[in-house]
């Protein structure tokens, strides 16, 4: 009789804890609490609650679970903010002054308002050199 309960038992350990088949659980363990509970173990899989669950069949205890996602250094939880940088050439006018006013392309494929006009050195230089030979 204690063969055939021996073999039932290691028959529902495959049918209902597969991969559990060949491990010796804890003494102490209620093999029946946990036959009925073995949903809630592969429910929670990949949980505390599962290595809890896994720890206490196999070796009794309970483990104290780090998740070492919390001790990652994060870049930023900000929210960024997104631009398009357009490089454009000046035809008349100050630059300075179409800030918050909206720019086209001049066949309509391109569109936004602007934010913020910066003039880069390189420009003003190549306009100064310019002027200079023209000068000259």
């Amino acid at each position: 009789m204690a063969l055939f309960l021996q073999e039932f038992y290691r028959k529902l350990k495959v049918l209902l804890a597969p991969g559990f088949e060949d491990v010796d659980f804890v003494k102490t363990l209620d093999i029946n609490v946990f036959i009925k509970q073995i949903r809630d173990f592969y429910q929670a899989k990949g949980t505390n609650e599962a290595f809890n669950i896994l720890f206490a069949v196999l070796f009794g205890n309970k483990p104290k679970i780090i998740n070492l996602e919390e001790y990652l250094l994060k870049a930023s939880d900000a929210e960024f903010i997104r631009r398009e940088v357009l490089v454009c050439e000046r035809i008349s006018g100050d630059p300075n002054k179409i800030v918050g006013h909206m720019v086209q392309q001049s066949n309509n494929t391109a569109a936004g308002p602007v934010s913020e006009v910066e003039i880069p050195l390189v420009m003003v230089i190549k306009m100064l050199i310019s002027s200079l030979i023209v000068l000259v």
